[in-house]
């Protein structure tokens, strides 16, 4: 891992215009590729085609269905068949602009694409910005799971440009704000309770840092990095059973409260803790009762798939002083699935 990931970073507003300037100095290339999907073209993605062909870099939109019914295994063969055809080489730099779909998919052609090519990631989403634009964690989901095809491969440059940030739907910056609270309930407490008061942008900032120190720490999920994973494991397996229709933060919401829960049923976690956090949840339009909507038998036999399991076990983040990592049985997830409902 880059030991200075954090200097691949640039935060701020009115970064999309200083875009050529950046790229000419961190990350030359004879060709850029411009991938995004239909929504963020039409909002960004044309007017930043025409910023960099101005300054005179040689650069071409590609552009896919906005949503995460496209983010699979045959939108990326038409991404790749697409540089294929116009013998794109190995000094082109794709550009990934859009949210966490757009980054994940163009992050995904760029590690394979001639065996792997540079790219720069341009996260337009709270969503994006603090969680899945860095960490280089690139992929598609498949009919078996989300994110189940894919690899680590870090881009070369981090580029958030708060602006993009004032055209989203209210729902929409709810959406990335619970990947916030989810890093400042397990890695930073006095940071939680500001933004357990509300959306706050000026902390967008430090949800970014936290990622960024802990997958300095460990590329590869092998063991500080699993922290992040609170909520996922039942969030993922919701977003398979919604067919995807429900939003990824949403579903993590809901996946950290059951998994909270759990830590309560196993004596990490104190019940009034619980009623706290789920009150901030709720706060954030979190409804426990849409699980209802999702039997958890049904959630349990997809969760057999998830991939933190080991040894054959079901693993969740737990919350306690320490957070951790702990297998979890059937009858104990039902428990804390019910009692969430209740």
């Amino acid at each position: 891992m880059n030991p200075t990931l954090s200097s691949k970073v640039y935060m701020g507003n009115g970064l999309l215009g200083k875009l050529p300037k950046l790229l000419k100095e961190k990350v030359p290339a004879y060709r850029y590729a411009l991938i995004t999907d239909s929504t963020v073209k039409d909002l960004y993605g044309d007017a930043l085609l025409q910023t960099l062909k101005k300054a005179g870099l040689k650069v071409e939109l590609f552009s896919f269905p906005a949503g995460e019914a496209s983010k699979n295994e045959a939108t990326k063969q038409r991404l790749d068949h697409a540089l294929l055809k116009k013998n794109y080489g190995r000094d082109t730099v794709i550009l990934a602009l859009g949210g966490g779909v757009v980054g994940d998919m163009a992050g995904f052609v760029a590690a394979t694409y001639l065996r792997g090519i540079p790219y720069v990631q341009i996260p337009t989403t709270v969503l994006s910005m603090v969680d899945s634009s860095i960490g280089g964690k690139v992929g598609v989901d498949t009919p078996f799971g989300k994110n189940m095809i894919g690899a680590f491969w870090h881009p070369t440059l981090i580029v958030a440009d708060l602006d993009t940030l004032k055209t989203l739907p209210k729902k929409e910056v709810v959406n990335g704000w619970f990947e916030a609270l989810k890093m400042f309930i397990t890695l930073d407490e006095a940071t939680y309770l500001k933004a357990k008061k509300g959306i706050n942008f000026p902390l967008l900032k430090r949800a970014m840092q936290l990622k960024i120190q802990v997958t300095e720490k460990d590329e590869r999920e092998s063991g500080l990095r699993c922290i992040l994973n609170f909520g996922h494991s039942i969030g993922h397996a919701l977003e398979k059973l919604s067919h995807y229709s429900l939003p990824h933060g949403f579903a993590v919401a809901l996946g950290m409260l059951v998994e909270a829960r759990v830590s309560v049923e196993l004596g990490y976690l104190k019940d009034a803790d619980w009623k706290d956090f789920s009150a901030v949840l709720k706060k954030l339009g979190v409804n426990p009762k849409d699980l209802k909507s999702y039997d958890s038998k049904a959630v349990w036999e997809a969760l057999q798939n998830d991939k933190k399991n080991r040894n054959g076990e079901i693993n969740f983040v737990l919350l306690k002083s320490l957070n951790i990592t702990h297998p979890v049985s059937k009858e104990v997830f039902q428990k804390a699935y019910l009692a969430v409902t209740d």
